[in-house]
């Protein structure tokens, strides 16, 4: 999944799982691939489960912005 619109200071472009621990993203592919690639500023994923089932040298979450929140199903929060 590949998030590239920007939200603004006041206004952040947030994915949220309905059912929190429920929502689970996985990548099953071999080889250097992303799960999730955040772009852009002010963006929030928030409550997913990330998880690579595939081989080699593949990335769970990548930042490429400023102002990007994760948050866990457990609700521990990394300001990236």
């Amino acid at each position: 999944m590949i998030l590239n619109a920007a939200g603004s200071a006041g206004n952040y472009i947030t994915l949220t799982c309905a059912t929190r621990g429920t929502c689970k993203l996985t990548n099953p592919v071999t080889g250097n691939a992303t799960v999730v690639e955040m772009n852009a500023q002010y963006q929030v994923l928030d409550g997913f489960e990330v998880t690579n089932s595939g081989d080699g040298n593949n990335l769970g979450v990548y930042v490429n912005a400023s102002n990007v929140s994760i948050t866990s199903s457990n609700s521990r929060a990394a300001a990236l």
